[in-house]
């Protein structure tokens, strides 16, 4: 299986000031929304698994979860995009 790059979307957010606190707020904010996505971005990016294995592990296939992935994807980057307000 192929690991996307997850390393590199997350050097990203780092290059603009998003901390580890922000990211988890937005992965707790990906859980309520969609659960699935959430158990792929775990598995992919901090279970080390491949696709291939995410998919057995969720008894789907390999396409679901690279269409689950840039679903997760889109969504974090939409989340850590949005200008901060100040109060």
């Amino acid at each position: 299986g192929v690991v996307l790059p997850f390393d590199d979307a997350l050097a990203r957010f780092e290059e603009r000031g998003i901390d580890l606190v922000e990211l988890d707020d937005v992965l707790g904010q990906l859980a309520e929304a969609d659960a699935e996505l959430a158990r792929i971005v775990d598995m992919l990016h901090f279970g080390g698994m491949t696709m291939v294995e995410i998919a057995t592990a969720l008894g789907v296939s390999v396409r679901t979860v690279e269409r689950g992935w840039r679903t997760a994807k889109a969504f974090l980057q939409a989340r850590l995009s949005e200008p901060e307000l100040d109060p």
